[in-house]
């Protein structure tokens, strides 16, 4: 699996911090995420049992058994996302973090703040926190239908908030409307990032190029930036089976980690790990090797045992070494 980059402002999900006046965002651990998505599962499951009870009981109207009807179909939608984020535990909260920052600055603003007030905001972002995103729907169309936010900011904070709750193609559709009423680079990442998501690569090759060239232009080509937007490039070719037009990208990328945050540094790990991929997709075997036992051997150090990055590099070496045990021999003896 090709690693996509994604900026995370709030690092390990640890403490509180001050958003604007006295709202707090409340900082939520790993194991805390996971046991508010137990809590939720358990809530939508009783939930879904007795709408399915009441569909089919004789004492409601044919009326009430539609509206039954259509609110099991809303929670079965929303427990198969719940289970989503029980089997990748990790990416739902690394999702839920990345929101978590972006929905407050969209809700956060000065002229938000003051048409909806302190109250308003703070349940919006505890209701987040505790998984109630339809909730947070709700405001953010209210306070666009009533002219207190932008549309393309609501429509923005609706992708975020979308996404968040495993609802891909909703976000895909809020943050392509984002970016056609508002073309900021912000809107422009976050389109191109979901429609990589769900495989809209032709869509996303544009999108990212432009990328690469504003991150060119705000930061330099030795920049870490810079280097996220050429690998998620390079991701979008290597999905295409655009190998030749993907391998300059990663190897550009991996070298301004490299000589920016040095050897030990996640990030760097995560483009060894994409060279490796691309390589060995490529039946070239020897050169993906090294690259992943070096990936591992850093994410080993930095990320707890069952990662999802540390778990995708180990795999590819077993399958790696499954096809050539010479190469875990070599790697054992250097």
């Amino acid at each position: 699996m090709f690693g996509d980059d994604v900026d995370q402002s709030i690092e390990n999900g640890h403490g509180n911090f001050q958003a604007a006046g006295d709202i707090t965002i409340e900082g939520i651990t790993f194991e805390q995420h996971q046991q508010v998505v137990k809590e939720k599962d358990t809530e939508i499951k009783q939930l879904i049992e007795e709408r399915t009870r009441a569909a089919v009981n004789a004492e409601y109207t044919v009326k009430e058994k539609e509206k039954f009807e259509e609110e099991l179909r809303e929670l079965k939608k929303t427990h198969a996302a719940l289970q989503e984020m029980m089997q990748n535990p990790h990416k739902a909260y690394d999702a839920h973090i990345k929101g978590a920052n972006e929905l407050q600055k969209v809700l956060c603003d000065i002229g938000t703040l003051q048409a909806l007030g302190h109250n308003r905001i703070q349940a919006a972002l505890d209701d987040f926190k505790n998984l109630n995103y339809a909730a947070v729907d709700q405001l953010l169309q209210d306070s666009e239908r009533q002219g207190i936010l932008q549309a393309a900011r609501s429509a923005f904070g609706r992708g975020v908030n979308a996404e968040a709750a495993i609802k891909y193609y909703d976000a895909y559709t809020h943050f392509k409307r984002a970016y056609e009423l508002g073309p900021g680079k912000e809107e422009l990442g976050a389109y191109a990032s979901i429609c990589r998501t769900l495989g809209k690569y032709d869509e996303a090759v544009p999108m990212c190029k432009e990328l690469c060239e504003w991150a060119k232009e705000d930061f330099g080509v030795n920049h870490v930036e810079y280097a996220t937007s050429l690998n998620n490039l390079a991701g979008v070719y290597h999905a295409q089976g655009r190998y030749k037009e993907a391998e300059p990208l990663c190897v550009q990328a991996m070298e301004i980690r490299r000589t920016a945050l040095g050897e030990d540094h996640p990030k760097y790990a995560t483009s060894l790990h994409n060279l490796g991929t691309l390589y060995m997709e490529q039946g070239r075997l020897d050169e993906a090797a090294p690259l992943f036992q070096q990936a591992l051997a850093i994410w080993e150090k930095a990320l707890p045992s069952d990662h999802p990055d540390t778990q995708s590099t180990r795999s590819l070496l077993d399958h790696l070494y499954a096809e050539r045990p010479d190469l875990r021999d070599g790697a054992e003896m250097s």
